[in-house]
């Protein structure tokens, strides 16, 4: 491994550790926010079937014959194998999918903020590199704002410790963030190469 390629590895660590904080700056905000709109008249309707009028029928339980019982095991067992394998592969599929989601919207946000104008490649590297950088950043300090909503909606929790998680996942964030960016200038890795 060259150790350009090595001082990449390092750096986008530190890009996937921010993916997956952002991650959960989300899943909080959904979490708080959620249950609030699943309580909505419309979305219940929605989502939850209206109620049968006829009684469910009624089954008597058996003991499982043995195959059955060592059919579940092993079925147990497998899901089991693929959870693992799911969750060790997770950060990577959330920094891939990051990078595509944040390059894609520069690459569709540049054109419409220098309104269709020709741009020489130089430029419009950077305007893009420029853009990604501010996508990022909002993408991470929105879902704090949102928290601050949290006064108008009642949670179970108090509002502090609401606002606490949430200011300690907006700050883990913008630290992995930042320390990608600042390593990448520091060890000279083009910024479209970073997640």
């Amino acid at each position: 491994m060259s150790v350009q390629s090595k001082r990449q590895l390092l750096i986008n660590t530190f890009g996937t550790f921010g993916y997956i904080s952002l991650v959960l700056q989300w899943l909080w905000v959904s979490v708080l926010f959620l249950p609030q709109l699943l309580k909505t008249e419309p979305v219940k309707e929605f989502f939850m079937p209206p109620a049968s009028i006829n009684p469910a029928p009624s089954f008597e339980f058996h003991t499982p014959p043995l195959l059955a019982t060592v059919l579940a095991i092993i079925i147990t067992i497998v899901v089991l194998v693929v959870t693992i394998i799911v969750l060790l592969r997770l950060p990577t599929t959330i920094s891939k999918t990051g990078k595509k989601t944040t390059l894609k919207a520069a690459e569709t946000i540049v054109p419409v903020l220098t309104h269709h104008k020709k741009l020489t490649p130089k430029k419009k590297r950077k305007l893009t590199v420029q853009t990604i950088r501010i996508l990022k950043f909002t993408l991470t300090l929105l879902p704090f704002l949102l928290l601050l909503l949290v006064a108008f909606i009642p949670t179970s929790l108090s509002d502090a410790i609401v606002i606490f998680v949430g200011a300690l996942l907006a700050l883990g964030t913008l630290a992995w963030f930042s320390l990608e960016y600042a390593f990448a200038r520091i060890l000279k890795i083009d910024p479209l190469k970073l997640l």
